[in-house]
């Protein structure tokens, strides 16, 4: 076999390798169905990353109106829970998504939906016109 067949042979499986990889776990997304709640027309730059390979994990990032806020908790049980004082990536984790904010409200729910398992944590500023939701489904 030709040196020039054989590095083709092997250059493409490693394209799609990394291709996949990518695809599986860093693309990032603006689509704001990935959170498959509908959300009042006041959210504005969201900013979402999936890196979840078996199960769902998907970090989004938004601002919101502070009217608006309450609206997007609709639906699910949020329960507060103790945070304490940090930023919006130390609260959530995962890649980096949105600008940061200090985080003053931290909610959680485990929505009956997610036959596997699964939680939906809930970040927001003081003013709550920003926020990061942290999607995790088995």
């Amino acid at each position: 076999m030709p040196a020039r067949r054989r590095r083709w042979l092997l250059t493409v499986p490693v394209l799609a390798i990394g291709a996949a990889i990518w695809w599986l776990f860093l693309r990032e997304s603006d689509d704001r169905s990935v959170l498959q709640v509908k959300l009042p027309a006041s959210v504005q730059g969201v900013e979402c990353v999936s890196w979840g390979f078996t199960d769902v994990l998907t970090k989004c990032a938004f601002r919101v109106d502070r009217h608006d806020y309450p609206r997007l908790l609709e639906g699910w049980s949020f329960t507060p829970f103790h945070c304490p004082p940090q930023n919006s990536q130390e609260a959530v984790g995962g890649p980096e998504v949105g600008q940061v904010f200090a985080v003053a409200e931290c909610l959680s729910a485990r929505p009956e939906e997610f036959t596997h398992g699964g939680r939906v944590f809930v970040v927001a500023s003081a003013d709550r016109t920003r926020g990061v939701v942290d999607l995790y489904i088995e």
